[in-house]
């Protein structure tokens, strides 16, 4: 195990998030996931600003 102020680059640590690409079937969950997302944080957007961005995404 490193001292304190050692670097834990490279080791193994299971608490770390690793990105991957999205699998086919992930699709409608990542959305479902974003559109609330957005629902929570950007109360400043129209429904009509909302609507033209689903579409976008």
């Amino acid at each position: 195990m490193p001292g304190p102020g050692a670097s834990m680059l490279g080791a193994h640590n299971p608490a770390m998030t690793s990105i991957r690409a999205s699998r086919p079937d992930e699709g409608a969950r990542a959305i479902e996931i974003w559109r609330h997302a957005v629902d929570a944080t950007h109360d400043f957007l129209s429904p009509q600003d909302r609507a033209e961005i689903d579409e976008m995404v």
